[in-house]
């Protein structure tokens, strides 16, 4: 048992569930079936399809015909699974591809440009957030390594395919456009749903999917674990949320600022900006 309630194991650091505090089970309630099979409150049911990478949507099949109790079925809590539509896919294809100087090539352009003129190494880099692909695939011009990181499964597996050469269309019916100079076979895209202890450590750290997360503060823990010594965190924000102020309370204990800079792109509302903080580990 997980649960404080029903052992003493909270009471000692040592526990091992003691590392797994996100787990619902550990707050002390339990899931309790009542005697009378007669009871008048349905069953909940999640309805919300779950998008698999290499695989697509899986069908949530009604179960409700082998139960004899009544079934309610709602969508899923997890804002995740929410998000993750084709809409949200077709949208952000499209902001990434669907212009020449997107943010994502812009981020892209700045972070190759800022690394070869101050002399970090450009042998590897991560991407947190690499969504459909376009600025690790633009990286893959400048870097040896390139790690692109995505929690969300339609945008990576959208990036996993048109790294595979197959053809990808945008809303407007013309297919994405790939640069013959990406370097595809340097690039690695996996679905992760969080900074994993698997990740290595590089040379520049970017962190791009702040407004579309649900909890950003979490994907600042480990950044200064998974960059070198003299290598660079870069953390780019869209709707300036995220600037050297706010991200100073919560990256000052590791890192130390270097930059920030105004990056301006072209999205469906003609020209923008955003807003990108470099960061070095403290010696």
């Amino acid at each position: 048992g997980g649960s404080w309630i029903s052992t003493g194991a909270y009471g000692s650091r040592f526990a091992r569930i003691a590392f797994r505090r996100h787990f619902y089970q550990l707050c002390g309630f339990r899931l309790a079936k009542s005697k009378d099979l007669e009871a008048e409150l349905p069953a909940k049911a999640v309805n919300t399809g779950v998008y698999i990478v290499g695989a697509g949507e899986e069908e949530n099949k009604n179960s409700q015909e082998n139960c004899a109790q009544k079934v309610a079925w709602e969508p899923s809590s997890n804002t995740a699974y929410q998000f993750d539509t084709t809409e949200t896919l077709e949208g952000i294809l499209e902001l990434e591809f669907g212009f020449r100087d997107s943010l994502a090539a812009a981020v892209a352009r700045f972070c190759s440009n800022y690394c070869t003129c101050n002399n970090i190494s450009t042998k590897s880099v991560v991407h947190i957030g690499a969504a459909t692909g376009r600025t690790a695939f633009e990286l893959s011009k400048t870097f040896e390594h390139v790690l692109g990181l995505e929690p969300f499964a339609r945008l990576i597996d959208t990036a996993i395919k048109l790294q595979g050469g197959e053809t990808v269309v945008l809303k407007n019916g013309q297919p994405v456009q790939m640069d013959p100079e990406y370097q595809l076979d340097k690039i690695n895209l996996k679905q992760f749903t969080w900074v994993a202890n698997e990740v290595d450590i590089h040379d520049l750290v970017l962190l791009t999917h702040l407004d579309r997360v649900q909890n950003a503060k979490a994907w600042f823990l480990r950044l200064w674990e998974i960059v070198n010594l003299k290598g660079i965190v870069a953390v780019v924000s869209r709707d300036d949320m995220w600037n050297k102020k706010s991200l100073n309370t919560e990256l000052n204990d590791r890192l130390e600022f270097v930059t920030e800079q105004k990056l301006v792109f072209l999205d469906t509302k003609g020209k923008g900006s955003a807003s990108i903080t470099l960061w070095r580990r403290k010696e």
